[in-house]
């Protein structure tokens, strides 16, 4: 199996993977506002999270935001947690349909990468406290 397959089977999907409640990193919060979507933002004291469920810019099986599409959206199905450590992890997804498919294994290469991509964009700390009061 290859990225493509992926992303065929991703555009192919219409499961609701694409909702929730995340931590945005301060230039995706930029971002977004510049394109006009800071309603869909909410401002925290150290960190602003974004509510879509279902997700505001998931209309007729695509995303309208794809090019400026949060981090979480981006490893999808890789998500970010805090472990019993208190250490950022990166999780997948077992019930979205293109692990089912796909196998774990295939995510599992991708694992390191999407960890030091979600270190770069979002402090562990906003992560922990976002975590803390979610």
């Amino acid at each position: 199996m290859t990225k493509t397959d992926f992303i065929e089977l991703c555009e192919k999907c219409d499961d609701p993977c694409c909702n929730g409640y995340f931590i945005l990193s301060e230039a995706e919060r930029k971002l977004l506002c510049e394109a006009g979507h800071a309603r869909h933002i909410e401002e925290r004291e150290d960190y602003c999270v974004f509510e879509g469920d279902p997700c505001p810019f998931y209309s007729d099986g695509k995303c309208s935001i794809h090019d400026i599409r949060p981090t979480i959206c981006r490893i999808y199905p890789m998500y970010p947690y805090i472990n019993d450590d208190g250490k950022l992890g990166i999780d997948i997804d077992d019930e979205c349909p293109a692990v089912k498919k796909l196998g774990k294994e295939f995510f599992e290469q991708a694992r390191e990468k999407a960890e030091k991509f979600v270190r770069k964009e979002i402090s562990i700390e906003a992560y922990k406290k976002f975590w803390a009061e979610y």
